[in-house]
């Protein structure tokens, strides 16, 4: 599933344990009725969506759920809306312009 959409926010990345990772980035999709949705990047995304706020991004996602019985008994169902891929043209300018610094340009003289 696709999702088009201005990246709004990124929140904290929260370590879960040391094979776990995850944050969530707030996205207001293209539709005629905008919707602002939390959409989760797990593990090596987190630190890989290097994406400028205000960017058009286009994301590759799955929804997941889980079921979940409190203590009381009471059942809930938890969603997640997870990005596995994503592009941006503001992200491939940024890493197009790494490779093309050159180290004497960095040099005060």
């Amino acid at each position: 599933m696709e999702v088009k959409g201005t990246l709004l926010a990124i929140q904290p990345i929260k370590v879960v344990s040391d094979k776990f990772k995850a944050c969530d980035i707030w996205v207001e999709t293209l539709d005629k009725y905008p919707q602002t949705l939390a959409i989760q990047l797990t593990n090596d995304n987190c630190d890989n969506f290097k994406v400028p706020l205000g960017a058009e991004v286009t994301l590759n996602i799955n929804l997941k759920g889980r079921e979940w019985t409190s203590p009381q008994g009471e059942k809930k169902v938890f969603n997640t809306i997870e990005c596995w891929k994503w592009s941006s043209q503001a992200q491939e300018q940024l890493q197009a312009a790494e490779p093309n610094v050159d180290d004497k340009d960095l040099l005060p003289f």
